[in-house]
């Protein structure tokens, strides 16, 4: 990975990751990334501050990168800040993570959901109405 590594600075005792992006080279606090979501091969790290950064670089990458901090692949599309708190349904197979609706796939639930526990994530009980 050419041009995204994670850096540990032993004096804050923080992680980042440095990228390099299409306004230069950044070094990002691990704790400053709520999602990343995918665009074609390209990445988008989106921010606490709402700002987004754009990456050459897949969402394959990413995950590579920071699975290993807390972060949690949950389909094709978006890796989570498992920090960051949300919620899930799992009747539904959707977690709730900002403004997000992510769907999770059903092979992917079994995987996903008792991490979103394990992380304190609150579940929502869906409403099942019979008519």
């Amino acid at each position: 990975m050419k041009n995204l590594q994670t850096i540990k600075n032993p004096a804050s005792r923080k992680i980042a990751i440095y990228i390099i992006s299409q306004n230069g080279h950044k070094i990002i606090d691990l704790d400053e990334i709520m999602y990343c979501k995918a665009d074609s091969n390209y990445s988008e790290i989106n921010l606490k501050n709402e700002k987004k950064i754009q990456i050459s670089r897949s969402l394959c990458h990413l995950t590579n990168a920071l699975s290993r901090f807390k972060f949690l692949r949950c389909n094709k599309s978006f890796l989570i800040n498992l920090s960051v708190k949300g919620s899930f349904n799992r009747h539904n197979r959707i977690v709730f993570f900002q403004h997000l609706e992510i769907k999770i796939p059903k092979a992917r639930g079994k995987l996903v959901f008792p991490i979103l526990t394990a992380f304190e994530f609150k579940e929502r009980i869906s409403i099942i109405s019979k008519k």
